[in-house]
């Protein structure tokens, strides 16, 4: 089940709510379907790529971990942000299949990160947990507006 984060903008009184919600969105609103290396998967086989889910996966996190935060200061440019974004994840990806000990298998990784990077920007893999509908439309009931940054 899903856990909503509520982080206070200044100290909690008993009749004070909370300013600002603030809700981290992959893992807390909406996850993957099935798993990561499923995906991955999936797609390595329309290239000629076999390799099991649960290595993919399990490379996928290591890879994922050491990446560290794709965050990028002083860039206020949103077609070099997307850029770097995705130089990041082609890192990633081009990692999990090195440890999975499969990358050698492509005969154009390229390629195959195009259309796993343009399949993920879809809603085909993406699931919304059961509880975000529900404790979204409470937070609204009982007075708190939503938003998304953009």
């Amino acid at each position: 089940m899903t856990q909503l984060k509520i982080q206070n903008s200044k100290p909690k009184t008993q009749n004070s709510p909370p300013q600002v919600i603030f809700l981290d969105a992959v893992g807390t609103l909406f996850g993957v379907k099935g798993s990561v290396g499923e995906v991955y998967r999936d797609i390595a086989r329309r290239f000629g790529v076999e390799v099991r889910a649960t290595t993919l996966n399990q490379a996928f996190f290591q890879s994922f971990r050491a990446a560290g935060t794709p965050a990028f200061p002083g860039i206020n440019d949103v077609a070099e942000i997307q850029a770097k974004e995705l130089a990041w994840w082609l890192a990633i990806t081009t990692q999990t299949f090195k440890q999975a000990g499969a990358l050698h298998q492509f005969s154009n990784f390229g390629e195959f990160f195009t259309e796993l990077y343009s399949h993920f920007a879809t809603a085909e893999p993406w699931i919304i947990y059961p509880d975000v509908l529900p404790a979204l439309d409470k937070l609204a009931e009982i007075g708190h507006s939503t938003g998304n940054f953009v």
